[in-house]
């Protein structure tokens, strides 16, 4: 009774340890958004258009008194690639002609390019929570602000800050259960952001009437 007292200890020593150093990457899928409806027509343009989404590389913990065996699992998030897709398909469906770039362009390139505008969207903030443990509820959080800069052969046009945001809950069967949750969340909140970012753009006058 004892030996199986102690193999039983032993076991849960050994499990526990192990969760401690399991990393359990979070796989991001892109989320454009295609709920901007204000105007039929697309913004008739010709854009170029550079992405900024380093801060979109972040780690999460679980938070929360009984993380059990997940306690100090380490949850990586890198949303750049994702949000980056996210963006031009959005905006490929709101303005005539989109033209990702490495680097923003300048007046100079703008109009060498025969671009009417130059669009920069940067991922300023990025935060997200993860509230649960084995076999119990869990929630993910997450939050993202972007900043929005557009500019036409007349100068800087418009400069906003976009918000997006989701919640997701569900019921962790392992703690690598616990990334597919956090990444609905984050893919959730990137979706949310587009559609702002998206009726930003094609409700700006200065935009519909630039060329």
């Amino acid at each position: 009774m004892r030996d199986d007292l102690n193999r039983h200890r032993a076991f849960a020593a050994a499990l526990a340890l192990s969760a401690v150093s399991c990393v359990h990457a979070v796989t991001i899928r892109p989320a454009p958004s295609y709920d901007a409806y204000a105007f039929e027509a697309m913004l008739p343009l010709g854009a170029a258009l550079h992405v900024d989404g380093e801060r979109l590389f972040q780690e999460a913990r679980i938070a929360g008194p009984e993380e059990g065996f997940c306690e100090g699992n380490r949850y990586p998030v890198d949303s750049r690639d994702a949000f980056r897709e996210s963006v031009i398909a959005t905006l490929e469906r709101l303005v005539e002609h989109v033209e990702p770039t490495p680097e923003p362009l300048d007046r100079e390139a703008m109009e060498a390019r025969g671009l009417d505008a130059v669009f920069l969207i940067r991922a300023d903030s990025f935060a997200m929570g993860l509230d649960g443990g084995l076999f119990r509820d869990a929630e993910a959080i997450a939050e993202l602000t972007l900043v929005v800069s557009a500019y036409t052969r007349d100068g800087l046009q418009l400069r906003e800050t976009v918000y997006g945001s989701a919640v997701q809950q569900g019921g962790a069967t392992s703690c690598g259960t616990l990334a597919d949750i956090l990444a609905v969340a984050v893919e959730g909140a990137i979706e949310s952001s587009m559609t702002e970012l998206g009726e930003l753009l094609v409700n700006a006058p200065a935009l519909r009437s630039a060329p």
